[in-house]
């Protein structure tokens, strides 16, 4: 069975053998993500802190969906709260 954009996950195994390879003191980062955007990836699971996950639902297929981030204002309240 074919999976669709809202059940993709990086595998398991994956996601456990390269938890938190970022060096200590990096910069928070916000991730911002779309679940139609197919060069999107929530980085939180695999990158624990400093990175936290924000999903924007641009309702854009792809390739439309990647660069619909940008028009989107949720996207960019959650950008001003973060930098604040």
């Amino acid at each position: 069975m074919a999976t669709g954009p809202r059940e993709r996950q990086a595998p398991r195994d994956l996601v456990d053998r390269y938890r938190n390879p970022l060096p200590l003191g990096f910069p928070k980062w916000l991730n911002v993500f779309d679940k139609r955007d197919l060069l999107s990836y929530l980085a939180a699971p695999i990158f624990g802190l400093p990175a936290r996950d924000f999903e924007v639902n641009s309702g854009e297929p792809f390739p439309f969906s990647h660069s619909a981030y940008w028009v989107q204002d949720a996207m960019w309240r959650e950008i001003a709260g973060f930098v604040r």
